[in-house]
């Protein structure tokens, strides 16, 4: 992992996917080596390695001078904001005031990004934030009226009832409709 790291940070250091496995990859090293896990060699073959990525910096660091250089694009707030919830989930309220500003002066907004965004919320990404979720929700709604992935969950149609001898068909008579 090691080595993917380093050579993601060589070809792209400012690309957001790139930033987040690279304060993943800092802080897990910070917690082996606080811990005593690795052996001293292999230690020193990490610490030699990440040097050029971290220069010095803690994973706290790295990410709030991320956020501070592209606090302009959404993908880079996205992971920049996950992270910082992943690094201290005291800071939710933070990061998810971050990530749902879709003012403007915000570029690279888009529906693509809008559909991470709500899929990041509910997996759980940010903690339990239902009330933001659909908070971003509505707001993706006004800006992408046509897209499904924000619409609310409704069932507009009516199952069929079962009949003991129906076949697994459906007549023209019936509605033909599948909800979840």
């Amino acid at each position: 992992m090691l080595q993917c790291v380093r050579r993601a940070w060589r070809l792209a250091p400012d690309h957001p996917e790139v930033h987040a496995c690279a304060v993943r990859f800092a802080q897990a090293w910070q917690r082996w080596t606080s811990t005593q896990t690795l052996a001293p060699a292999v230690n020193t073959v990490i610490s030699t390695q990440m040097e050029p990525i971290l220069r010095g910096r803690t994973p706290l660091n790295i990410n709030t001078q991320f956020l501070n250089a592209n606090g302009d694009s959404l993908p880079a707030i996205f992971q920049a904001a996950k992270m910082m919830y992943h690094l201290d989930p005291s800071t939710q309220q933070t990061a998810i005031k971050l990530v749902t500003n879709l003012s403007p002066t915000i570029k690279d907004v888009t529906l693509q990004m809008c559909s991470k965004i709500l899929k990041s919320f509910n997996a759980g990404d940010f903690g339990d934030c239902d009330e933001a979720t659909e908070a971003f929700a509505t707001e993706c709604r006004k800006r992408y009226p046509h897209a499904t992935e924000f619409q609310p969950a409704t069932s507009d149609c009516k199952a069929a009832p079962p009949q003991p001898d129906a076949s697994q068909h459906v007549l023209e008579s019936q509605e033909n409709c599948v909800s979840n």
